[in-house]
């Protein structure tokens, strides 16, 4: 991939993104009557500023070196078709899965299957991995914030 066109897919980044944030989020993060300073809209458009940011600024950076015929690899062979496999299994897990298994079986199976996929060879540090991070954010969302996941037949 040249630099022109790699400069044109992060300006792209950013522009989507940028239009995300003024016409799809708002209609999905629920307004809050009181004035917060942070409300449930604030971490997502955070992280949607955060990556217009740094979508734009490693435009700029592409576009400012000298030589912008140089091609390079975006991505080494074969992890584009990684990248992808992954982004359908997360794709499933959201709209499928979390409805059948609950969040909690479905996070678990999830976060096992990717850190197997991406190279981890032992089953326990995958569950162990799996089960911490499952636990964490169930002490600090549902406990500590009190948000509810959703259920399922299992838990």
């Amino acid at each position: 991939m040249t630099r022109n066109k790699e400069a044109i897919l992060f300006l792209s980044i950013g522009i989507l993104g940028i239009l995300s944030g003024i016409f799809i989020f708002p209609i999905y993060i629920p307004d809050v009557i009181g004035k917060e300073l942070i409300t449930p809209g604030f971490f997502p458009f955070l992280a949607l500023f955060i990556i217009i940011i740094s979508a734009i600024a490693e435009a700029i950076s592409i576009m400012k070196k000298k030589d912008k015929t140089e091609k390079r690899e975006f991505w080494e062979k074969g992890k584009g078709k990684q990248a992808a496999i992954i982004i359908a299994i997360f794709v499933f897990y959201i709209f499928v899965a979390i409805n059948l298994f609950g969040f909690y079986l479905a996070s678990l199976l999830l976060l096992i299957g990717v850190i197997r996929y991406l190279g981890e060879k032992r089953w326990w540090m995958s569950l162990i991995i799996s089960i911490g991070v499952i636990g964490i954010i169930h002490l600090l969302f549902n406990m500590q914030l009190g948000v509810n996941f959703p259920n399922s037949i299992f838990f």
